[in-house]
């Protein structure tokens, strides 16, 4: 095989990866694009999960309330994305059937309580699935204020 057709192959190669690419994520854009799920898991027994997306919303500027039946979509203009929020009870059950159907998932953490063995166990569990899009908050008084992940706000 000459240069030039190792050239074209790897150019080739390279093309269809992009178009691969862009057809995997062209159902999460536009107007009615596909929502990236999100689950909220929390680790100890007094966190506020409602409260907890409530103020993630407003950390993106968007102060639509949270559904109180549990699941609740919501459009993020800045990031022209939908986003649905699945909150999860704390329990293993719970916890693991949310975070498997989940594209990222937030931890939260509470500043008045320790996590117990019950939460380690949720945490293990979640990271036993394979999963890589965590991100961990603490809770403060009913609402998430700082979030422990370098370069991220809640």
């Amino acid at each position: 095989m000459s240069k030039l057709e190792r050239r074209n192959q790897a150019r080739q190669k390279q093309m269809l990866k992009h178009q691969e690419k862009a057809q995997a994520t062209s159902i999460f854009s536009g107007q009615n694009g596909a929502p990236r799920h999100v689950a909220i898991v929390p680790l100890t027994r007094d966190i506020d999960t409602r409260s907890a997306i409530n103020r993630l919303n407003e950390s993106v500027d968007v102060s639509d309330d949270v559904s109180p039946d549990g699941l609740s979509r919501v459009r993020i203009d800045r990031f022209r994305q939908s986003v649905m929020y699945i909150p999860a009870k704390c329990d293993l059950m719970s916890a693991l059937d949310s975070c498997r159907m989940a594209d990222f998932v937030v931890v939260v953490l509470s500043a008045q309580e320790e996590v117990e063995e019950e939460g380690e166990i949720i945490l293990r569990s979640i990271e036993g699935q394979g999963i890589s899009n965590v991100l961990a908050v603490v809770q403060v008084g009913g609402s998430p204020e700082r979030c422990l992940t370098p370069g991220l706000t809640a």
